[in-house]
């Protein structure tokens, strides 16, 4: 017998009009049936079900609920209801036990319940996922749906859409008319006119079509005949056109790229570019992933004028501490420089040849955590010749490129393109108190081999080892109540060289300090004796040395002596109101107060002379000069108080505004000036007039923000009466608009008895930045040297920045080349 409820009886029976799938079955009667409005299930994909009629309720929002259980079913490995959750497995970032909660305009319940369609603006949600819908029909017993209109999923970050759809969730096999699927992370679409679903996460397409634009038509795409494509695998495409705004460009008969959410192996796009010395070139990535913390890259790197140069990184990332990167390129040049003149300007004024063609750099940097708190740092630099890191400095495989990766990523950097090359490895322990480090340091002149001077006449000196000890500055047990504090460093290294003096040093340095603190200020008069034993293996005629004992030892005391005081005042800028801590003030800030501090200091360094000729000599602290010098400084520094409206956690760990206050120092102004009482004594005055008083150094810094930073330093000559030597550096930025730095240093001739600077220097260098319309950006550059008046440097970039692509175009010249570059990079997308 028919029963029809009347449209109260739905909003009578339900408290709201979001029921769980169990609420819903649980509350369905046997009811006659109609013939539904709707197409049936393909035959070949599943059991047609029998006619049947229906009993319709209608009430604003009603329920309507199963085709979203089914098709998060069909989708997500089976997303389904409770009453089904023992066919469906739900992903494990979901609980299990949850209900999904649906809404629609109508429901029909058709055949006992056996068959349930729900009409109208269907939704179905569990968490962060949904589904909707204009229509849905389920079959129960099948476990089939067929889905119309609209038909769109959001699960697991990843976006489905179709006009229609039908899936047999027993096989977790379907179609899709008009589909698309949007993968979140890499942002790429697929779309097809007829989509397939296989087993597992795999589709196939007809009349395929990817890109990574939102806009339409999209800036680039791709089309094929047919393909298919793996949730986080990878896409196949067969009979495939690169377009350009919708416009073929290219043809490719099969092509495959990744449509994974985390790392992907495959082509980047190429380095293509031309300069004067290598010809036109092109630098083509390969990136392999190996698994989730390691990978490598090949860089195929083609130059017309100079040959192929194979490179290779690789990358290791096992935690925030501990991570590497190294690089090796090698290149059999088609050039070489037997004789000087046949050198490009300007590496031909060091008299040095290069005769060698096979050419290489090995570099990289290693930072580890190692068991029982011990840490180790490596790096490594050695490279063929004095002319590698100078020609190939650019682009890719360039040594501006490495140096600022090794910046980014470590905090450290690789020394500049100079000849000489220092590999290092270092392991050190922290015991709280005092502090244990071992290390190898290996330095390669490059000047040696390759027609130059023979390797056996290296004079290099390689540390192998170094092994220090540390005793932290603290006060001395058992007398702690009494200012006295203690401090200790030992030292032993080998010193050993192809060609030069070899030999072991034993250094044990203490020093004993006493702070002497008041309301005034301080005084802290320190005391050193440094201690050295030397045992040399061999002397050789290149050592400044002039004995030839074996054993030689050295005790040097020192003393120190700094007394320093501040004098301040803080200007509160009369902020009554507290600083609203609420969500829309979040990344607002204020300046609260400002200081206004005085630092005078004075600082009295002695060293005693010591008879230091006969001692063999490895590097500077085998020779200490004697000292009798006073210096004296005046300090002024200006500090904001900023507080910031940040998001913190309160007691329950729920985020909540949390006020920050930060103290940033706005300018600071030093004039410090020195004098040297051994100059002042000075016998030998006929060449050289006696000239204590060392140049006045003033250096100013300002700090505002994001916007404008300053740092000048100036020193000028009480005797010429004139500036000896600049530094300046003033940057300015609007950040994501336009930005300006420009570098001056200057340095002048000087010829006194202390220091000899015979060449002038005079070096202007400029940058600029601008940020255009429509993501059009511009880099200036522009160097030059003022007291030869040659230009140095120039460059210009172009930078264009769309949503899924970018296009960069580079010009540079300068005294050893002049270079093109452009490349593409299209967001989300490798090639294989």
């Amino acid at each position: 017998m028919n029963r029809v409820l009347p449209r109260n009886t739905c909003l009578d029976s339900l408290s709201s009009s979001w029921v769980s799938v169990a609420e819903f079955i649980a509350s369905r009667s046997p009811a006659n049936s109609r013939q539904g409005r709707h197409p049936q299930p393909k035959k070949d994909l599943a059991m047609t079900p029998p006619a049947w009629k229906a009993v319709t309720h209608t009430c604003p929002r009603a329920i309507g609920l199963v085709f979203c259980l089914c098709l998060a079913a069909a989708l997500t490995a089976g997303m389904v209801s409770p009453t089904l959750a023992q066919e469906f497995e739900l992903p494990q970032e979901l609980d299990e036990n949850a209900p999904w909660l649906i809404e629609a305009d109508k429901l029909v319940g058709l055949h006992d319940a056996q068959v349930v369609e729900a009409e109208g603006n269907v939704v179905l949600r569990q968490g962060p996922n949904y589904l909707q819908a204009d229509f849905a029909r389920y079959y129960r017993d099948t476990q089939w749906v067929y889905l119309e209109g609209n038909v769109r999923a959001g699960l697991g970050g990843d976006e489905i859409e179709a006009e229609s759809a039908e899936f047999d969730l027993a096989n977790k096999v379907g179609w899709l008319t008009n589909g698309r699927i949007f993968l979140v992370d890499p942002h790429i679409y697929f779309t097809g006119e007829t989509i397939h679903k296989s087993f597992g996460d795999t589709y196939s397409f007809e009349n395929a079509y990817v890109t990574a634009c939102d806009s339409c038509p999209a800036a680039w795409s791709f089309s094929a005949d047919e393909g298919e494509v793996t949730i986080d695998g990878y896409a196949e495409l067969r009979g495939t056109s690169f377009n350009i705004l919708g416009q073929p460009v290219a043809y490719l008969p099969y092509m495959i790229m990744p449509a994974k959410t985390t790392r992907q192996s495959g082509l980047l796009f190429p380095e293509l570019g031309y300069t004067k010395h290598l010809g036109f070139f092109m630098n083509l990535p390969i990136y392999v992933v190996i698994d989730e913390e390691n990978d490598i890259t090949f860089y195929e790197y083609v130059m017309s004028q100079r040959g192929f140069m194979q490179g290779v990184e690789y990358r290791n990332q096992l935690s925030l501490e501990t991570r590497s990167l190294i690089r090796f390129d090698y290149i059999f040049d088609q050039e070489i420089a037997r004789e000087e003149r046949q050198e490009n300007s300007p590496l031909n004024r060091d008299g040095l040849v290069r005769s060698n063609h096979s050419r290489y750099w090995l570099r990289g940097m290693v930072d580890a955590d190692l068991p029982a708190e011990w840490k180790l740092k490596l790096n490594l630099d050695f490279t063929s010749d004095q002319n590698y890191l100078r020609e190939f400095n650019a682009g890719l495989s360039g040594f501006n490129r490495s140096k600022n990766e090794f910046l980014d990523e470590f905090s450290r950097t690789i020394a500049e393109n100079d000849q000489n090359r220092t590999s290092e490895l270092l392991l050190t322990r922290d015991f709280g108190f005092f502090a244990v480090a071992g290390s190898i340091e290996w330095n390669q002149s490059t000047a040696h081999g390759h027609g130059n001077e023979t390797p056996e006449r290296d004079p290099s000196l390689q540390r192998v080892p170094e092994l220090t000890a540390y005793l932290f500055q603290d006060r001395i047990p058992g007398i702690e109540n009494f200012p006295l504090e203690l401090a200790a460093e030992a030292q032993y290294t080998y010193f050993w060289r192809q060609y030069g003096t070899r030999g072991h040093r034993m250094d044990l340095t203490p020093t004993l300090s006493m702070p002497l603190v008041c309301e005034y200020g301080s005084i802290i008069p320190t005391v050193i004796w440094r201690n050295t034993l030397w045992d040399v293996d061999d002397f050789k005629t290149t050592t400044v040395a002039e004995g030839d004992d074996n054993i030689a030892d050295r005790s040097l005391p020192m003393f120190d002596v700094e007394a320093f005081t501040e004098l301040y005042r803080v200007w509160d800028l009369g902020l009554d109101e507290p600083f609203p801590l609420t969500m829309d003030s979040v990344g607002n800030s204020r300046t609260a107060a400002i200081k206004h501090a005085i630092q005078p200091r004075i600082e009295y360094s002695g060293v005693p002379h010591v008879e230091q000729r006969d001692m063999p000599y490895f590097d500077d602290m085998d020779r200490i000069e004697e000292q009798q010098e006073l210096t004296y400084s005046l300090t002024n520094v200006i500090t904001a108080r900023e507080e910031t409206v940040v998001m913190g956690t309160d007691e329950d760990g729920s985020a909540t505004p949390a006020l920050e206050v930060g103290y940033e120092d706005v300018v600071r102004l030093t004039l410090e000036q020195s004098y040297d009482f051994n100059e002042a004594t000075r016998e030998d005055s006929r060449q050289y007039d006696r000239r204590p008083l060392s140049d006045i150094r003033a250096e100013v810094t300002i700090h505002y923000d994001e916007y404008l930073s300053l740092t000048s330093r100036t020193w000028y000559s009480v005797y010429e009466h004139l500036i000896t030597e600049h530094e300046h550096t003033l940057r300015a930025e609007v950040p994501d608009m336009v930005g300006a730095q420009v570098s001056f240093d200057f340095q002048h001739d000087i010829d006194e008895f202390k220091r000899q600077n015979r060449q002038a220097i005079s070096i202007l260098r400029t940058q600029a930045w601008v940020h255009l319309l429509y993501g059009l950006s511009l880099d200036l550059q522009w160097d030059y040297d003022m007291s030869n008046e040659v230009e140095l440097n120039r460059g210009l970039g172009v930078n264009f920045q769309h949503q899924c692509f970018d296009v960069h175009f580079n010009y540079s010249r300068s005294g050893l080349d002049e270079r093109f570059e452009a490349w593409v990079n299209l967001v989300g997308f490798n090639l294989f």
